[in-house]
């Protein structure tokens, strides 16, 4: 279980998505999603009083099915909203309709 409790930074939280790209359940503040496209309950568990920090961290060792469920759904969601080998085979598609509209017109 990966649990981060900042509330404050900025940015693509780069140890939420780590952690859910290695099975890891996420506790975590509202803004640790932010950039990541998780969604609070479905991805993971979201908290922002220690008390609810607590209550999240229980909810998810006392179902390990849903909290494997959770965890899947997250990690699948990442594998395609940050999949390297798409955006490099779009762009490469890209590259070529350019050029071959380049050739075209000479």
């Amino acid at each position: 279980m990966f649990i981060d409790p900042r509330a404050h930074d900025a940015g693509v939280k780069v140890k939420v998505i780590e952690a859910t790209r290695n099975g890891y359940a996420v506790v975590c503040s509202p803004s640790s999603l932010h950039g990541s496209g998780l969604r609070p309950a479905a991805h993971a568990r979201v908290a922002v009083e220690a008390n609810e920090f607590a209550s999240q961290i229980e909810s998810l060792i006392g179902n390990p099915a849903d909290t494997v469920r959770m965890v899947k759904e997250a990690q699948a969601l990442l594998e395609d909203r940050f999949n390297i080998d798409r955006y490099i085979a779009d762009a490469l598609e890209q590259l070529d309709a350019g050029y071959r509209r380049e050739r075209v017109t000479q």
